[in-house]
């Protein structure tokens, strides 16, 4: 499964069915997550996609390694991106996390 940069996900749809209560909610989550508010752009929906696909190559397993637990942190990206470069340099197929 492959994953899209922007993921068309309503926070708010299991909240309530009025689309007003949902609009008004997307409002203050804009107002106050300082990752969308400071991300200056207006909200952007688009449509998932799932590609589904069989993968036989080894993936690395960072689930037991502790070196690569700042690489998850959400409010961070560059253990992450580093982690990612080097791994693409080696060749790797992806990473289990």
């Amino acid at each position: 499964m492959v994953a899209l940069t922007f993921l068309p996900i309503d926070l708010f749809e299991t909240l309530t069915a009025d689309p007003q209560d949902r609009a008004e909610l997307m409002e203050v989550e804009m107002l106050t997550n300082p990752r969308v508010r400071d991300a200056s752009q207006p909200p952007t929906k688009v449509q998932k996609r799932m590609y589904l696909s069989d993968l036989d190559a080894p993936l690395v397993d960072s689930r037991h390694e502790p070196n690569t637990s700042p690489c998850l942190d959400p409010d961070s990206y560059p253990e992450a991106q580093t982690l990612g470069g080097e791994l693409w340099e080696q060749d790797h197929y992806g990473i289990v996390y």
